[in-house]
Formats: C-alpha cells, structure tokens, sequence
C-alpha cells in the first residue's frame, strides 16, 4: 500500500510531502527519535506524538514512509 492509499483509506489529512506514492512496508509506533533510529525499518510508516524539525529529521535519516502525528 502506497502513503496516498492509506491517507484516502483512513481519511488521513496530508500538511506535507510530495512523494505519496511510496510504499509502506510496516508500522512503528514510538516517541524516541533514537529508538525510532535504532528499531524502525525503511519504508515503515512512524506514529508518534512528536512534531517539530526533529521528528522531520529522525525519518529522513531512517527512510520513514510517512510521520502520523497521533495527538
């Protein structure tokens, strides 16, 4: 599944991003940028209640799919 599948699917509202037809691979779910570093697998897609330019930077550097801001 694709990230434009899965925002249609969940009625997700995308605010960034122009590569919407990656596929996603699997799920990590945490809120340590070293453990997200550590333990999350390319291609994952990242739920966490972080924002800012780290978590912008924490899945850029582990090939992140997509960043799901839970709260």
């Amino acid at each position: 599944m694709t990230v434009r599948e899965f925002a249609e699917k969940y009625k997700l509202e995308i605010v960034a991003g122009n590569n919407l037809d990656v596929e996603i691979n699997g799920v990590y779910f945490g809120d340590e940028p070293h453990d997200v570093m550590k333990m999350a697998e390319e291609g994952n897609i990242w739920l966490t209640i972080l924002d800012g330019l780290v978590t912008v930077g924490v899945a850029l550097l582990a090939d992140i799919s997509a960043v799901i801001l839970v709260e």
